[in-house]
């Protein structure tokens, strides 16, 4: 008779911690696909924003080589000029891509991860 009176509050525990391993596992999973939303949400803002800013920067890109090409009386050199200062911004960003690049990003994705 003693064993079935010590059982009935294990049985108990037992049944109330099966209760609270489910909970928390569905609390892991609504969190997990918050994480998920929050996170395609802002990639799919960015992307957005990226095909609106594509076209502006083209433009401006163009504008500039016409004002630089009545500059300097030739359209090909205004071209050259363009294109020989943007490949002068990716060398400097590939030499400090380790430096400044990287850890930005990592810290602005672990941010947003740790939110």
């Amino acid at each position: 008779m003693e064993t079935t009176e010590h059982s009935h509050p294990v049985e108990s525990f037992i049944e109330k911690a099966e209760k609270y391993a489910g909970l928390k596992t569905k609390l892991l999973a609504y969190k997990g696909i918050d994480k998920l939303a929050e996170s395609l949400s802002s990639l799919l803002s960015g992307a957005l924003v990226l095909i609106v800013f594509i076209p502006f920067f083209a433009l401006l890109n163009l504008g500039i080589c016409i004002y630089l090409s009545h500059a300097i009386n030739s359209l090909a050199g205004a071209f050259f000029i363009m294109s020989g200062f943007y490949l002068l911004i990716v060398f400097i960003l590939a030499l400090l891509r380790k430096k400044l690049l990287m850890p930005s990003i990592a810290n602005l994705i672990i941010k947003h991860i740790l939110k």
